[in-house]
């Protein structure tokens, strides 16, 4: 099995062993290769552990001075699941960190990061500091502004560790601007060019698929959302038409000290 720096490309090795009364089922050795590394998320495979995930929990401990030190884990499910967690604090170049995966009855999990729905946003926040915030439903114009500049799928607000409030929408002389977005202006579809950023065209839009799904977790919150770039009606369409499909995921990283927040968000088109 391996283990990999998401975003480093640091690679060391993960060796499974059996069942044991110890309930040790793993030992994980983290290399930081030529650079120093700060509060980093790292990853394993779970694939091929010898764990009964229906009446155990991992539990993952790091070996410091001579003691085993309990680490906040989470596990994300997919095609293959892994195991995440954060390379607390300073690790400088061509150290090894190493620590002990274990399998146990374990306790309750301490969530750390959460993402709370109002109905129109999602919020994920830290120890009810804010982070980040997603619209999925349609922003309200200010009065007397043509509706054709309301849409969803935006990140807005996004708050610094101290509060403050660094995004803005609908700025008067730009009224089709959305926080953080990702909108196309030329394009071509059908032979036509069509732009998805200057909304008072009327070419086209971005439309949220639905309501986003949420991820809560002591490591990481999650917001995963689906966003539809359609080709409005014209002289040769009666019906929107739908160009390009986005999958957006928005995490948000446990901050040790509250004082640095760590977002990635991830964007795949088809």
């Amino acid at each position: 099995m391996r283990i990999r720096n998401l975003f480093f490309g640091v690679l060391s090795f993960l060796t499974t062993m059996s069942w044991s009364q110890s309930r040790t089922v793993a030992t994980i050795n983290v290399d930081a290769g030529d650079f120093d590394r700060l509060s980093t998320p790292v990853y394993a495979s779970l694939e091929g552990l010898e764990v009964d995930f229906t009446v155990e929990k991992l539990s993952l401990f790091e070996l410091v001075n001579g003691q085993f030190v309990p680490v906040d884990v989470q596990i994300e499910y997919g095609d293959q699941d892994l195991l995440w967690w954060m390379l607390s604090g300073k690790t400088e170049k061509q150290n090894v960190r190493r620590y002990e995966l274990r399998a146990d009855s374990g306790s309750s999990i301490d969530q750390g990061i959460s993402a709370s729905d109002d109905g129109q946003s999602v919020t994920i926040s830290m120890a009810g500091r804010n982070i980040v915030g997603y619209q999925y439903e349609k922003a309200e114009v200010p009065e007397g502004v043509d509706k054709i500049y309301s849409r969803a799928g935006f990140i807005h607000p996004l708050w610094s560790p101290a509060g403050e409030v660094l995004t803005r929408i609908q700025p008067p002389d730009h009224y089709h601007h959305y926080g953080i977005w990702n909108p196309w202006t030329h394009t071509e579809f059908e032979g036509q060019e069509i732009d998805f950023w200057n909304l008072n065209k009327n070419q086209g839009t971005v439309k949220v698929d639905g309501k986003p799904g949420v991820v809560d977790g002591p490591v990481f919150g999650e917001i995963q959302t689906i966003h539809r770039h359609v080709v409005m009606p014209d002289s040769a369409h009666a019906n929107s038409r739908e160009a390009l499909r986005e999958d957006w995921k928005i995490r948000a990283w446990k901050s040790e000290d509250g004082g640095v927040w760590l977002i990635d968000i991830f964007s795949t088109y088809s």
